[in-house]
C-alpha cells in the first residue's frame, strides 16, 4: 500500500468529518465522492463503513438515553435481510460497474437532497417502517449512504430534537457494525482496509476537531448547498472515469 494513497484516503476522511461535524451530515457521501476516486469500490465502502461505526457508536452512547428502541425494530430487521442479499450481490460484480452506478447515485443524492428532500413526509407505521429498512439496506450495502430513507421516517416518528439525533445515530451504529460483519464474511476485510482504516480514523479525528471550529463561522444551509453540488460533479466524474 502506498504512502501517497494512506495519506489521500485520511484527507478524504478529513474533509468528511469536518463536513458532518460542521452541518450534521455528510461524512459517507463526502468519502463515497471521493474515495473511489483512488481505490476500488469495495475498498472505498469497507473504510467508510469502519469509521462510520466507530463515529456513530460515541454519538450514540451519549444519546443512549433518547433512544427509541422500539420504533427502530422493524427498519433494522429489513435492513439486515436487505443489505445480506445485496452485499453477496455486490461482492461478485465488476469494479466498473459498481463504480458507474456509484456515480450516477451520487448525482441523484445531490438532487434529492438540492430540490426535495424538505418536502417529503411519511407516516410512521409498519409498512413505511419495511419500505425504509429495505431501501436503507440496499443504499448502504452498495454506498454505504443508507440514512436518506430513515432520517426522513425518524424526523416523522420522533417527538424531539434528542430522540431524533438519539435513535438516528443508534441505527447508524447499528447498520454500520452489522455491514461490517457481513462484508468480511464476504472478504472485504483485509490488510490493507485494516491500514487504510487506521489512517481514515486519523484524518477523521482532526476533521472533528477543525469542523467544531468552524462550525460558528459558517452559514449551515449555504456549506450544505455546496457539497450537495460537489456531489453531484463528483458522480459525475466517477460515471464518466470507471
Amino acid at each position: 500500500m502506498e504512502i501517497g494513497v494512506l495519506l489521500m484516503t485520511a484527507l478524504c476522511s478529513f474533509i468528511g468529518s469536518t463536513v458532518q461535524t460542521s452541518t450534521g451530515f455528510g461524512y459517507s457521501i463526502v468519502t463515497m465522492a471521493t474515495l473511489p476516486l483512488m481505490l476500488e469500490h469495495i475498498a472505498s465502502v469497507t473504510v467508510t463503513n469502519t469509521i462510520n461505526l466507530l463515529m456513530t457508536s460515541v454519538v450514540s452512547f451519549k444519546l443512549r438515553k433518547h433512544i427509541r428502541f422500539k420504533l427502530l425494530a422493524v427498519p433494522l430487521l429489513f435492513y439486515c435481510i436487505s443489505c445480506f442479499f445485496c452485499i453477496k450481490v455486490m461482492s461478485v460484480q465488476p469494479d466498473h460497474l459498481l463504480k458507474r452506478v456509484l456515480g450516477v447515485f451520487l448525482i441523484l443524492l445531490g438532487i434529492y437532497f438540492l430540490f426535495f428532500a424538505s418536502k417529503i413526509k411519511i407516516k410512521p407505521n409498519f409498512f413505511t417502517a419495511m419500505v425504509v429498512g429495505l431501501l436503507s439496506g440496499v443504499l448502504s450495502a452498495f454506498f454505504t449512504v443508507g440514512g436518506p430513507p430513515i432520517i426522513v421516517y425518524l424526523l416523522n416518528a420522533t417527538d424531539s430534537r434528542e430522540e431524533y439525533l438519539g435513535s438516528v445515530q443508534f441505527y447508524f451504529a447499528a447498520i454500520a457494525l452489522f455491514s461490517l460483519i457481513v462484508r468480511s464474511a464476504f472478504g472485504a476485510f483485509t490488510l490493507d482496509i485494516v491500514k487504510l482504516s487506521g489512517f481514515a480514523f486519523v484524518g477523521m479525528l482532526l476533521g472533528v476537531l477543525v469542523g467544531s471550529k468552524i462550525l460558528h463561522f459558517i452559514k449551515p444551509e449555504m456549506f450544505k448547498k455546496v457539497v450537495y453540488i460537489f456531489i453531484m460533479l463528483m458522480g459525475v466524474w466517477i460515471a464518466i472515469t470507471a
